[in-house]
């Protein structure tokens, strides 16, 4: 007996001491550059725009890069694993058989099982209550633990996907009971009022949305549910990191299945820009993995909120492929919201500078944001090329009123042009909303086809009207300025009336 139990704890001491000696080593972070480069190769070799030589250019240039990588995270792992095998080999000199015993022990089953649940528990516990997250991260809030346990999240992707198919099989009773239709979709350029109108639609406790409680195995979502259910406990709301007085906490709904698109679509992700879908683009295995994914969402919901039948989710980046998303989706509601141009523009100004400053002072907040696809703003930004606005825009400087006016008016008039395709695509304005908040959300109830349309109109004391905010004088060319009126005003045209 005392010789199995000096078994166990050596095959625990190795355990141990490889986690212990892998964060030292930050082994994640290692891993993260191999996948990081493995995305680039494919990203080049899927991109449409390269010709042949430009493609093989890219290979070679990422090649050195990816081999680097991997032989640091060779050395990681070799010296992570030698360490505690190290000392063992050193007692095994005093203790012979030892070594040997442990070795088999590591080697079965039951034992990897119970060594991989221990980590896990471990980890949660040690993150305790999640900080209080904003709605691109969680800004300089995550320890190191809760760090470790996102980028290991975030380096096992793939068997993530792998799980969510196993979860499909081991929860499809659950889920066969799930309505699936006409899923809502929020969407438009950032700083919108889009997280706002997100909330109100959660609040009537008929959608249901991604929370941050999804994170960080948002593929696997009813896995991971029910292993973190019992190690959670509530955390204060703090103002998110936009500065906006927005409140959000551990239960404040998100948008995180841009992680799946990442996944399906990694050659529209390009270094300096996001590629907007062509309205042909299609990918049935995706639009099953999609639907299959909003249906567990809904079902977790349904676990606190039984009233929840239906998805509702605020992405931005659903901008760049309305028409794809259609098709995948064809009882799908789509509102896109918009706000004068000037307003918005210094407003996605004023919130690029933000974060600049925020991925400057903490580079895992930039690398959070990333991984959960938010290119919106800071050492991040990926503008949708709609329409190849980037290549012919007259102010290309992020830091300057122009170039998110340029933005606005590229965004919205492809918007514009799908609209004229897709009519079901119905667009909001928030400046006519926050004016008559009573009757805009019963003209968004019925859009939106609810049950309970009194639930989202009660809430209409939480929509104000903002102050507007002077444009500095001669901050953008008259021709910038004068476009983006022009697309306000057919935008204007087509919104809901009300």
């Amino acid at each position: 007996m005392s010789d199995t139990i000096a078994i166990w704890a050596s095959g625990a001491f190795v355990v141990i001491g490889f986690s212990a000696v892998a964060s030292l080593l930050r082994l994640g972070t290692r891993a993260r550059s191999v996948i990081d480069a493995t995305s680039g190769v494919l990203r080049d070799l899927g991109d449409p725009g390269l010709d042949d030589d430009a493609k093989e250019a890219a290979m070679r240039r990422h090649a050195g890069r990816l081999f680097l990588s991997f032989l640091q995270l060779t050395l990681i792992g070799a010296t992570s694993v030698g360490a505690p095998i190290g000392v063992l080999w050193l007692v095994d000199r005093v203790h012979p058989g030892l070594l040997h015993a442990t070795l088999e022990l590591t080697m079965h089953w039951p034992f990897l099982l119970a060594s991989t649940v221990a980590v896990l528990i471990v980890l949660s516990l040690r993150a305790g209550r999640m900080p209080a997250p904003t709605s691109t991260g969680f800004q300089n809030q995550y320890t190191s633990t809760e760090r470790l346990l996102h980028e290991t999240a975030f380096a096992i992707a793939p068997a993530q996907l792998a799980l969510g198919d196993l979860e499909e099989r081991l929860f499809r009773r659950r889920l066969a009971a799930v309505p699936a239709r006409a899923p809502v979709f929020v969407t438009a350029l950032p700083r919108a009022g889009t997280t706002l109108l997100l909330e109100l639609c959660v609040a009537t406790k008929e959608l249901g949305s991604h929370t941050y409680r999804d994170m960080p195995f948002v593929l696997m979502p009813m896995l991971w549910d029910r292993f973190a259910r019992r190690f959670r406990v509530k955390a204060a709301a703090r103002e998110r990191a936009h500065g906006d007085g927005m409140m959000v906490d551990v239960d404040s709904p998100e948008a995180f299945e841009e992680i799946l698109w990442r996944r399906f679509w990694a050659g529209h992700y390009r270094p300096d820009r996001i590629a907007a879908w062509r309205d042909d683009e299609r990918d049935p295995e995706f639009c099953v993995e999609l639907r299959s994914h909003l249906r567990k969402i809904v079902a977790l919901r349904r676990q606190d909120e039984p009233t929840v039948e239906r998805y509702v989710s605020k992405n931005n980046l659903n901008i760049a492929r309305v028409a794809t998303l259609s098709a995948c989706l064809p009882d799908a509601i789509i509102v896109v919201l918009f706000r004068d141009p000037v307003q918005h523009a210094l407003s996605l100004l004023r919130q690029h500078k933000n974060f600049l400053d925020i991925h400057g002072a903490d580079p895992f907040a930039r690398r959070y944001m990333a991984d959960i696809g938010h290119f919106d703003f800071g050492d991040n930004l990926r503008p949708v090329d709609f329409d190849g606005w980037l290549d012919r825009a007259r102010c290309r400087d992020a830091t300057q009123l122009g170039f998110w006016l340029e933005y606005w008016s590229a965004a919205y008039a492809h918007l514009i042009a799908v609209q004229e395709r897709l009519p079901a695509v119905r667009f909001l304005s928030y400046d006519a909303l926050t004016a008559r908040p009573e009757a805009g959300l019963a003209a968004v109830a019925k859009v939106l086809e609810l049950d309970r349309p009194e639930a989202l109109v009660a809430q209409h004391a939480r929509l104000r009207v903002d102050p507007p905010r002077d444009m500095p004088p001669g901050s953008v060319e008259p021709t910038i300025l004068a476009e983006a009126q022009r697309v306000r005003a057919e935008l204007d045209k087509r919104a809901l009336a009300f």
